[in-house]
């Protein structure tokens, strides 16, 4: 039987079908940004009861699905400390770069109010929560007369969920969970269940059509189960079509739509496991999580200075060429600069963490041996 192990051997562990996914799925995101970006929230009723519903509710999920098989094999291949510091500097070298352009470029350039009372109000400081995974939205003064107002940087609101998603996967590995023979995978599918049986009970209401924290969440264990279970799972282009038709089928139903995870993420898995040439744009170069980060405050700047031009497909290939150009500007210097130097970053913590692990033996020699002395002398 084809498995996804084969097909991971066959393309040596590194197959290019991942980082077509992620760009796509990046540059879909902005895409679809510019809709609430021009017209406002109440222009994506549509898209999230009507046909094009499972493109739409398919596309953040697919991140986190996908990020699940991945980073499960970046903790097999490392310790805790070692999986957490690599995680770390993927992540906030370029939020950073986001939260700082945001609010010392964008921010200063485009307020309807003056700039004293813009640095020293406290929608300013607290803005810089964001670092830490604190999502704040709003600027002062920034985008008030914007289809969709004040927001500068809806698009963080999943960063917390990424950090929860890894935070409970670090967890899974102290505990053993992840060591259990398809112990994810089972009590994950016993999370759907439940939260699909729990509406039709009067236990719990029935989910939003829109993604929420529960679906990205199941997303990534689902990714992760499929990862630790990919001897097991035939590698198909029967299933992956029959998956793709269960997908479209249970996200249209607000009753199923938890049993929809588990054939998106193989799908998304399928797709992933591929291994076309890469193009010029994807050698040696991960943008997609830059154009991800700086779309939508650039989309909400080009709505703001281009009233007259508030149309999705203008704000889209504005937003896709301008994302294009900061993520490859982080890339190049920032994000790809912290990477070249994450194995001094491992080292370093990996040093740390065994410095307390001496210093820890060494306070509890040190309370053995006043015991046993007190014992003796008492």
């Amino acid at each position: 039987m084809h498995t996804l192990q084969s097909q991971l051997n066959a393309a040596r562990n590194r197959p290019t079908g991942f980082d077509y996914l992620r760009l796509t799925l990046a540059l879909s995101i902005v895409v679809w940004h510019s809709v609430t970006i021009c017209y406002g929230p109440s222009a994506e009723a549509y898209f999230w009861v009507g046909p094009p519903r499972p493109v739409i509710a398919s596309l953040l999920p697919s991140f986190f699905a996908l990020s699940g098989f991945l980073v499960a094999g970046s903790l097999e291949r490392n310790n805790i400390s070692e999986f957490l510091t690599l995680r770390v500097t993927r992540i906030f070298p370029a939020l950073a770069v986001e939260v700082l352009v945001s609010a010392i470029a964008i921010g200063p350039l485009l307020t309807t109010v003056a700039w004293r009372e813009y640095f020293f109000s406290n929608e300013f400081f607290l803005y810089f929560l964001n670092l830490f995974g604190d999502i704040h939205y709003f600027l002062p003064g920034l985008f008030t007369d914007n289809p969709t107002p004040n927001y500068v940087n809806a698009q963080l609101w999943t960063v917390p969920v990424e950090l929860y998603c890894y935070a409970v996967l670090t967890a899974g590995s102290i505990l053993g969970i992840i060591k259990i023979k398809n112990g994810l995978f089972v009590g994950s599918l016993c999370i759907v269940v439940m939260l699909t049986i729990g509406p039709q009970v009067g236990l719990t209401e029935l989910p939003s059509f829109g993604p929420d924290t529960v679906f990205l969440t199941l997303s990534f264990l689902f990714g992760v189960s499929l990862y630790l279970m990919r001897s097991q799972i035939a590698y198909s282009r029967f299933l992956f079509l029959l998956s793709l038709s269960m997908y479209a089928a249970l996200c249209m139903n607000r009753n199923f739509i938890y049993l929809s995870v588990l054939p998106l993420t193989y799908a998304i898995i399928f797709l992933g496991l591929q291994n076309p040439p890469k193009i010029m744009l994807l050698r040696g170069a991960d943008y997609s999580y830059g154009i991800y980060l700086y779309g939508f405050p650039l989309q909400q700047t080009v709505s703001y200075l281009f009233p007259s031009h508030r149309f999705w497909y203008v704000n889209a290939l504005s937003g896709v060429a301008l994302a294009l150009v900061l993520a490859y500007l982080s890339w190049t210097f920032v994000e790809s600069t912290v990477i070249s130097h994450r194995k001094i970053c491992v080292s370093f913590v990996s040093s740390q963490v065994e410095r307390l692990k001496m210093w820890g033996k060494r306070c509890h020699r040190f309370k053995f041996a006043a015991r046993r002395s007190l014992l003796r002398n008492g």
